[in-house]
């Protein structure tokens, strides 16, 4: 049996027409009526139906027509796996975009569990902006993207090609460095007295989260800003060292407000929450990609 005749098969019972299918594969009528008699002979059981027109499969065709879509789909599958590994020198590799915040707060938790399941699997994890992420999932060279979303972010991608799952929820608040237990920056400031603030570039996904939990505080933020910066770690680190106040992602600013080093500058406010996303292609990905987007949601929690 021909891989070929399972397509010839295949182009027969989408066309109904003998001539029509031959075309379509590129050969001779004469040529193709061979081929598909040919595969019902190595069935042992007539596949089509000639009695009439157009034709139509036998219940046996209808059977084995599911048959041989799922055989090309499945070694199709097998090939570009087979490709993937061979790029890759043959060992597992799973491929990761993301933000560098993410890479340092939800990330390692997750990879220390499939750690200990796949020890000898490689992590390559790439970080950069939402709209690199995005592209590199759109052309196929990463596995999966992780990344914050807000209804305020437009995360472009195509619904028909792409899914999602929510992987965790994450919360903006605004946070100052602490001196004698107090704020050294307390929101709101007033016009006399604007409260210095590190403020995120506009092209960064965290900036308009930021936009989008200061209208919702109720009460205009008397701010003035002292500092621009494209890094939450590096907000962070500004902030620490008493430049003003910044809007962190809870998880970054987490070890610091433990430990008594950064306080809510706004306390009053209830914190912004937002959701923490995963995102691939729909078609059927490697093993090891399968197997880490099922298991993210359990370990990011």
């Amino acid at each position: 049996m021909q891989l070929k005749w399972l397509e010839d098969f295949i182009a027969l019972a989408e066309t109904q027409s003998f001539s029509k299918a031959a075309v379509l594969r590129h050969v001779t009528h004469p040529a193709f009526g061979r081929r598909i008699s040919s595969l019902e002979l190595w069935c042992g059981v007539a596949l089509i139906d000639r009695t009439g027109y157009p034709v139509e499969l036998t219940e046996a065709g209808s059977v084995f027509l599911d048959l041989a879509r799922d055989t090309l789909r499945n070694l199709q599958e097998f090939k570009e796996q087979a490709v993937d590994n061979r790029r890759d020198g043959g060992h597992q590799v799973l491929k990761i975009a993301t933000g560098r915040t993410l890479a340092s707060t939800l990330l390692p938790r997750c990879l220390v569990q499939a750690r200990k399941i796949l020890p000898a699997a490689e992590i390559r994890i790439s970080t950069g902006s939402l709209h690199d992420g995005i592209l590199a999932l759109s052309e196929g060279h990463i596995d999966m993207l992780v990344s914050y979303f807000h209804p305020r972010l437009l995360v472009n991608l195509n619904t028909a090609e792409v899914e999602y799952q929510v992987v965790a929820t994450e919360s903006l608040v605004a946070v100052s460095a602490v001196q004698d237990g107090q704020a050294v920056h307390r929101l709101p400031g007033s016009k006399t007295h604007p409260v210095p603030h590190i403020r995120f570039h506009t092209t960064l996904a965290m900036a308009k989260i930021e936009n989008e939990a200061q209208k919702k505080r109720g009460r205009p933020c008397h701010l003035m800003t002292e500092i621009e910066i494209d890094s939450p770690e590096a907000a962070l680190d500004l902030c620490l060292a008493g430049l003003g106040v910044a809007w962190l992602p809870l998880q970054l600013a987490r070890p610091a407000l433990d430990s008594g080093q950064l306080i809510k500058a706004d306390p009053d406010t209830p914190d912004l929450p937002f959701e923490i996303r995963a995102y691939r292609l729909r078609k059927k990905s490697r093993p090891i990609a399968e197997w880490f987007w099922e298991k993210l949601p359990e370990w990011a929690v």
